[in-house]
């Protein structure tokens, strides 16, 4: 059973990977599509770079982990909560654009977790500050401090975020509604990218002292 779920979640996050690399037909250009019906789409600047980033925050976090009975990259990777939680901070629930939702909030609903903004304050080109940050995974790592089972999901909510904005970092979109300079949005991106790889790492070395530790004798 655990074999088929770790299977399904895998082929949940790979499917749409695939599927969103064939070209469609008639397919606009995503500015033209936001330009003329201001949908809430996501904004990252190239769709395999959240991936990739997110893939790289989640080796750094687990390679920077010293204690003995750390968890490895595929065994991270492979768990249905974490692969979960980091396809919602980077490709967003997809499916629920096959829903019968009206045609925006269903667009809206199916966004990354990180421009979730969207849906509160409306379509727009610039980003909030506080939904590109590590805010968020910081507040829920909060549940990895007392419920075990929840510390690689929110390690893969902070490798989702990490990723996304070291993403942002990298290509320098989408700005930010405040910091729009370049040269304030970029510390911005990169010092939250840090951090939520290093909240990431901390549940892992968590997870790793708590198998490490003795058994309590009844």
């Amino acid at each position: 059973m655990k074999r088929l779920t770790a299977g399904l979640s895998a082929a949940a996050f790979v499917l749409p990977v695939v599927a969103l690399a064939c070209p469609a037909e008639n397919a606009q250009s995503w500015w033209d599509v936001v330009e003329t019906y201001q949908l809430a789409l996501p904004r990252a600047a190239n769709f395999w770079t959240p991936i990739a980033c997110s893939l790289g925050m989640l080796a750094l976090a687990v390679i920077s982990v010293r204690e003995r009975r750390k968890p490895g990259f595929a065994q991270v990777f492979f768990t249905p909560g974490f692969l979960v939680a980091a396809g919602l901070s980077t490709i967003g629930a997809f499916f629920l654009k096959m829903l019968p939702f009206d045609g925006r909030l269903g667009m809206a609903l199916a966004l990354p977790l990180p421009d979730m903004d969207q849906l509160f304050f409306g379509p727009s080109m610039d980003a909030n500050p506080l939904f590109y940050s590590a805010l968020f995974p910081a507040l829920v790592s909060a549940a990895g401090i007392r419920w075990q089972f929840s510390r690689r999901v929110i390690a893969g909510l902070c490798c989702g975020f990490g990723g996304t904005i070291a993403a942002a970092a990298w290509h320098g979109w989408p700005e930010l509604s405040v910091l729009s300079a370049r040269w304030a949005s970029l510390p911005w991106f990169v010092v939250n990218a840090a951090a939520c790889c290093f909240i990431a790492r901390a549940m892992f070395v968590a997870e790793a002292r708590d198998m490490g530790a003795p058994a309590k004798s009844a």
